[in-house]
């Protein structure tokens, strides 16, 4: 399995590669090699989510996020590895974005439900350890 995840991380870098070796001459040429750039960065960013390397995919669904602010997957995918570093306020951020952008996306609603239940989870934990 392991060697899957590495063998797709080289094919997706390599398509990376070629993509940022192209310039467009046009806005629509841009607009196209910024679609597929944006591909290529969120299968990297799921292959080091699936393999829990959690600040690569932060780094990488940002960098699609960089290119189209409203883009649906690097939202979903960086609230993900967010919520697994515990960094619950920047998950709950991006799941708040996809929901203002799609008001019926159930993948967030379910997040944002499962993010409040690890936040009420962490809140009772720490009033425990503090609380003498």
């Amino acid at each position: 399995r392991q060697r899957k995840f590495n063998d797709a991380l080289k094919q997706y870098e390599r398509a990376l590669g070629i993509v940022e070796l192209v310039v467009g001459m046009s806005g629509f040429d841009q607009k196209e090699i910024d679609k597929n750039r944006i591909s290529s960065y969120l299968n990297i960013a799921a292959v080091h989510l699936a393999q829990r390397n959690l600040g690569e995919c932060i780094k990488f669904c940002s960098k699609a996020i960089d290119l189209d602010e409203c883009n649906i997957k690097g939202l979903l995918r960086r609230a993900k590895a967010y919520t697994l570093r515990h960094e619950y306020k920047s998950a709950k951020q991006d799941l708040e974005r996809v929901k203002d952008l799609e008001p019926w996306n159930a993948e967030a609603e379910e997040d944002l439900r499962r993010l409040a239940k690890v936040l009420q989870k962490s809140m009772e934990e720490q009033k425990r350890i503090y609380s003498g």
